[in-house]
């Protein structure tokens, strides 16, 4: 097993295409690491050059796929350590889309060895960078691959921090032959049928799904303007405030409903339109990846929960294995879930005297703060 680097400037997108989706197809769980997303990203960034391709191959079969970008430095600011990170280009505007269960695309089953790989090749190149930065990596293979082959190449791994994220396990719920609601407790239960009460009755509820492009670009133009209003209202500009935003999602849209990964919701009652859910399908696992809900003054009306609720059901009669509400320690999604997990941001650091001296400036910071709390 070997790796090697390659400049995405250099590669032909075509064929970058074929070799990941015909590698998706054995190995992705995350609709982040498909190719709906990857290529739609690597279309909608302003610059390959600063991006490299890590491909691993055995015999001259490829078994795993990852892209680095090369994070830029200001000209006056050299000291600052180079650094790869990995599915991201290292600009704001671009990153702020957010990737989630982050990794390298590959059989789980042989993620030490690919990771080794990686590594080995990297160390090649250890001009280029100082470190590599790797967000929203889900704990469990992969993870603890990524530590031990980095110990094996004598480069430290250094946790900067970690989000929960929470899903609902739909095969679980299908195999025991239960209703979605009964799994929940009691107090969540009063909550959602007082919601659906309030408006009109679960009857008077129903979830639809957009069924082509035209349909699916229409919801998620409604879905864009109802996240931003919101958001607007807060002062924020909430996940769609960029024309980089703009037209990576479109090309999601069309890669995703092509492939068959895309569910965009609009939830309704009678009355009329109560949200709608941006939810990303790969291998069975949905991902609600972004929402815009109609909020009423009425405190017994709560769009999102309703509308995740009806997802939820939507998703166990498709068929689905798990509704996964990603990143964020929400009470709707603690009251929703039945697991969580952890995503943590790694860095992996070659033995350098500035990481060092930045460990221990880190910690004598953290302590005066904290002396200085309980003065």
């Amino acid at each position: 097993m070997k790796a090697e680097v390659l400049t995405l400037s250099d590669c032909d997108l075509a064929w970058l295409g074929s070799e990941w989706t015909s590698l998706e197809a054995q190995s992705c769980e995350s609709f982040f690491g498909s190719w709906s997303w990857v290529g739609s990203w690597l279309d909608a960034v302003s610059d390959r050059s600063s991006l490299w391709l890590l491909r691993v191959t055995d015999a001259g079969q490829t078994l795993a796929l990852a892209i680095f970008g090369k994070v830029p430095r200001s000209p006056v600011a050299v000291w600052l350590p180079r650094t790869l990170q990995l599915h991201e280009t290292g600009r704001a505007v671009e990153d702020a889309v957010t990737v989630e269960h982050n990794g390298v695309l590959a059989d789980p089953g042989i993620a030490r060895p690919v990771w080794k790989a990686i590594l080995t090749e990297l160390n090649r190149h250890r001009r280029a960078w100082h470190r590599l930065r790797l967000s929203s990596v889900p704990e469990g293979a992969q993870a603890q691959a990524l530590a031990a082959s980095a110990r094996a190449e004598r480069l430290s791994v250094v946790e900067r921090y970690s989000r929960p994220y929470y899903w609902v396990d739909l095969d679980a719920i299908r195999d025991a032959g239960e209703h979605y609601m009964d799994t929940l407790s009691r107090n969540t239960r009063y909550q959602i049928r007082r919601a659906y009460k309030a408006y009109g009755g679960v009857e008077a509820l129903h979830v639809s799904q957009a069924q082509t492009l035209a349909e699916a670009r229409h919801v998620f133009g409604e879905l864009q303007r109802v996240h931003t209003q919101y958001w607007h209202g807060r002062g924020q500009p909430g996940a769609f405030g960029s024309e980089f935003a703009t037209r990576f999602h479109d090309l999601v849209l069309q890669r995703a409903m092509q492939r068959g990964q895309l569910q965009l919701l609009t939830i309704a009652s009678n009355e009329g339109n109560i949200g709608y859910l941006y939810n990303l399908v790969s291998a069975g696992r949905v991902m609600s990846y972004q929402s815009g809900f109609h909020y009423a003054d009425d405190n017994k009306r709560k769009p999102g929960l309703v509308s995740h609720s009806l997802a939820i059901e939507h998703s166990l009669a498709q068929g689905h294995r798990l509704y996964d509400f990603l990143m964020g320690d929400s009470q709707y999604k603690r009251s929703l879930a039945s697991h969580v997990g952890q995503m943590r941001w790694v860095e992996v650091r070659r033995p350098l005297l500035r990481f060092w001296i930045e460990d221990r400036l880190r910690a004598a910071k953290a302590r005066l703060r904290w002396r200085w709390r309980w003065r």
